[in-house]
């Protein structure tokens, strides 16, 4: 139920994710989210605790959510991040976000009081 009530909330993300939007998702629960949605066909990288669903581990791997580097995720070419607030170290971020990459950082919380905050994002 708090899944479907989360992917409920987070429905206006599908709108976002146009297909030419190039998107590195950071974080399992972010990658699962956008797949959810149905808009993986706009991802390009994800991190590497991103296992799931199976079909997200085809794609590029930019490296351990906790020790990210703005080169390696610059070489994909993205024009949107989507991080869980677990991503580090935030220098990466910042770094990325100088290169002109919009970063969307994702609260990590997991109950049903997060789902305004990790929908707040996409609206």
């Amino acid at each position: 139920m708090k899944k479907l009530l989360a992917l409920i909330a987070l429905l206006p993300f599908a709108a976002l994710a146009a297909p030419e939007e190039r998107v590195v998702a950071l974080g399992g629960d972010v990658t699962e989210i956008v797949y959810a949605l149905g808009a993986q066909p706009s991802l390009v990288a994800r991190d590497s605790t991103s296992q799931w669903p199976v079909a997200a581990t085809a794609l590029p791997d930019v490296g351990y959510l906790r020790q990210l580097n703005a080169e390696g995720i610059l070489a994909t070419r993205p024009t949107l991040v989507l991080a869980s607030a677990q991503a580090q170290p935030s220098l990466a971020l910042k770094q990325l976000e100088q290169s002109n990459v919009r970063v969307v950082t994702i609260p990590a919380s997991n109950d049903l009081n997060a789902i305004d905050e990790k929908s707040s994002g996409y609206r």
